[in-house]
């Protein structure tokens, strides 16, 4: 069962993504993209009352899931590191206490930032330059999958 913050973080984030065209199943949004999926998830941590938003891409060509994990994608980050990553670690930090008002600027912050970043992903060349990047960590199998892809 979800708690109450991660009810009220959702209830955020709803009519963001419900207009920019994703699907809900569980704590994960999807949104099919020619070739592409962008898959938003929000992640609880396992010791406070503090989420993170995981964003990835999965790329069709590499794999056959029509519904994949955040986890499963083949390009990934996290909002707090393509966006101002204290700004955006405050408004998911439930533990402090926020004006409804201000806790709305997440939202705000995936409409401007990480859609934006998902959108630009869901390309070839998109998610190559995002791949090359030198402070993107990613998974072994991710690693060697698009090292053989993009070769």
């Amino acid at each position: 069962m979800a708690s109450e913050e991660k009810k009220h973080l959702e209830s955020i984030l709803k009519p963001v993504l419900k207009k920019a065209g994703f699907r809900k199943k569980g704590a994960t949004w999807w949104k099919h993209k020619q070739g592409f999926i962008q898959v938003i998830n929000i992640q609880g941590s396992q010791f406070s009352k503090r989420f993170y938003l995981n964003l990835g891409v999965f790329l069709q060509a590499l794999g056959e899931k029509e519904w994949p994990a955040e986890y499963d994608c083949h390009v990934r980050v996290r909002l707090n590191t393509i966006a101002e990553s204290e700004q955006v670690n405050k408004l998911l930090n439930y533990e402090e206490q926020l004006e409804d008002e201000e806790r709305m600027k997440i939202g705000e912050l995936l409409s401007e930032v990480g859609i934006p970043w998902l959108e630009r992903c869901s390309s070839l060349e998109g998610a190559k330059a995002e791949y090359t990047l030198p402070n993107r960590v990613m998974a072994a199998w991710q690693r060697e999958m698009l090292d053989e892809y993009f070769a």
